[in-house]
């Protein structure tokens, strides 16, 4: 056996550790994480759609806090995570239906790992550096605390990362109707969380400055078309239904959760995290989307430099910390009476490294999503990289970023990016080791002159 070879079965069996130790860390997290009250709030919620679907033939957050003929139709909140708790449910809530949601979702946090290293393969064009975002994503703390949860980040993020690999395999095609593809997922994520849902106009521009006019429009009204059958059948349904295209509700909140600065209420310590609900006069704000608007414009008008700091500023640092704000804080949400982060070694010392590394994955992420922009090719020949990936990694990156500095910037949003956001860190990473490795050719290019 060659020494190319031995080299290449050296990575794959690197890459088998990182898939068992990341299993590891998935499974003993969900078998010894005690969430308390676990179906509270939303996943409360997300239950209870589930459940009436199942039993009741209508789609409502509401099921055993009123009588079953009183129950009403609403749109609050999407149905793609409901549809995935659906084929678990088998009457009221039970320990068994929480086994099985939590394995479950143990089983699709490792198909993400698994997408993740192949896109990681694609954008990076390297072997070693795709193992080194992996590892980042294997061990994600976040990543893995979140699977102990019934909340929708785990399967939203396998749908994106999905997503994304069948936009660059679909873009690799000579033919625009693969876009039907990863127009069919984004749709089916948008229906988990419906942020992403102006995501394909940023994909429209993308399409026509790599594109052209007229295969960019090509290419546009596939991924729509892909996209509309997804999330086209949940609009039909509220208007019908509800004579609405969507409940408003979720889309004020994020509105009006966002707009208080440092996340207090008059800088209230003991109100960080939840302001609104000190606010006097949350009620009258939240009427409607143009109140908020226009609270959030009187608010500008009379503190413009703080508000300005809160949105342009803060808003992202804030997105992108560590530490989840509405919940337990450090990578939880619910409160939890028990965690393998307070007493196994494995645990602790990979969330040790995680929390080190944290400020240099973004400060590196956010460099790699400027860099590919401005100087896609720039460098000598060693900086392979697939310049689509990476540019629609980036440029999902930069759409959350921008959604949330608008609305709320909670970290726990940011959760599911995380798998692209260690991959967009480890590609900063490649471009600046290649940076100094040019400066550093150039350097003795100038002192020993051919």
């Amino acid at each position: 056996m060659n020494n190319r070879k031995i080299v290449e079965c050296l990575g794959w069996l690197i890459v088998i550790l990182v898939m068992l130790a990341g299993l590891h860390l998935r499974l003993v997290s969900v078998s010894e994480t005690g969430v308390i009250a676990p179906l509270r709030s939303d996943a409360g919620d997300y239950f209870c759609y589930a459940y009436n679907m199942k039993y009741n033939n209508v789609y409502s957050r509401h099921c055993f806090d009123v009588d079953a003929d009183k129950i009403r139709p609403d749109a609050i909140r999407t149905p793609g995570y409901p549809l995935f708790l659906l084929s678990f449910i088998d009457g009221p809530p039970t320990l068994d239906f929480l086994d099985k949601v939590l394995l479950s979702q143990v089983l699709v946090s490792m198909l993400t790992l698994l997408a993740s290293f192949y896109l990681f393969r694609i954008m990076l064009g390297n072997f070693y550096w795709a193992i080194g975002a992996a590892l980042l994503t294997a061990f994600s703390p976040h990543l893995i605390a979140m699977n102990s949860y019934v909340l929708t980040e785990t399967l939203f993020s396998f749908l994106i990362i999905v997503f994304l690999l069948c936009m660059i395999l679909a873009l690799k095609k000579q033919h625009v109707a693969w876009l039907f593809l990863p127009g069919l997922i984004l749709g089916l994520a948008c229906l988990v969380r419906p942020v992403v849902q102006y995501f394909p106009l940023f994909l429209l521009i993308l399409f026509l400055a790599k594109a052209g006019w007229k295969r960019g429009t090509q290419q546009f009204l596939f991924l729509l078309l892909g996209f509309l059958l997804a999330f086209g059948p949940w609009v039909a349904r509220n208007i019908v239904t509800l004579d609405k295209f969507s409940d408003d509700r979720l889309t004020i909140n994020f509105l009006h959760h966002g707009m208080y600065p440092d996340f207090t209420y008059e800088g209230v310590p003991h109100s960080y995290g939840f302001p609104y609900r000190f606010d006097p006069d949350s009620s009258e704000i939240s009427k409607s989307t143009g109140s908020v608007l226009r609270e959030i414009l009187r608010r500008f008008k009379e503190e413009p430099g703080r508000h300005l700091k809160w949105f342009i500023i803060d808003k992202p640092n804030a997105f992108w910390s560590w530490s989840i704000v509405q919940g337990q804080g450090d990578v939880f949400v619910y409160p939890v009476a028990s965690t393998p982060y307070d007493t196994k070694s494995e645990f602790i010392v990979t969330r040790i490294i995680m929390i080190f590394l944290h400020p240099l994955v973004i400060l590196l992420a956010a460099g790699g999503s400027i860099a590919v922009w401005l100087a896609p090719r720039r460098g000598s020949p060693e900086l392979r990289y697939d310049q689509t990936a990476v540019q629609l990694c980036a440029l999902l990156l930069i759409y959350f970023t921008a959604v949330h500095m608008i609305g709320a910037p909670f970290p726990r949003y940011s959760v599911p990016l995380r798998p692209i956001l260690f991959g967009m860190s480890i590609f900063g990473l490649k471009v600046l080791v290649e940076y100094i490795a040019g400066l550093a050719r150039k350097t003795r290019l100038k002192n020993n002159p051919v």
